[in-house]
């Protein structure tokens, strides 16, 4: 399966249970291939998201499907576990 043809699991619904708002910051962990962060992007264009993999061949796919996105998304290879060292590091102080 190439990085086209996948689609993310149950988009729709993690799309509605967040329910992104504009001007959110939102964090996907597990970032991959950058389904669900499109998704979310998509569903609230003044939104931002950071996204975090420890696989760097899956941040490179994401960074090309989400370069539409550049100036809304931070890609950060590292683990979930030290979200709060990487918000840290960016500024953030609330999602």
């Amino acid at each position: 399966m190439t990085k086209d043809l996948h689609i993310p699991v149950m988009r729709d619904e993690v799309v509605r249970l967040i329910s992104p708002k504009e001007g959110g910051i939102y964090v996907d962990g597990t970032v991959g291939l950058g389904g669900h962060a499109e998704a979310i992007l998509s569903a609230a264009p003044g939104a931002k998201l950071v996204g975090i993999d420890r696989d760097e061949e899956a941040l490179s796919h994401a960074k090309e499907r989400l370069s539409r996105f550049a100036d809304r998304i931070t890609l950060i290879h590292g683990n979930y576990r030290d979200l709060s060292q990487h918000l840290e590091r960016l500024g953030i102080e609330g999602i």
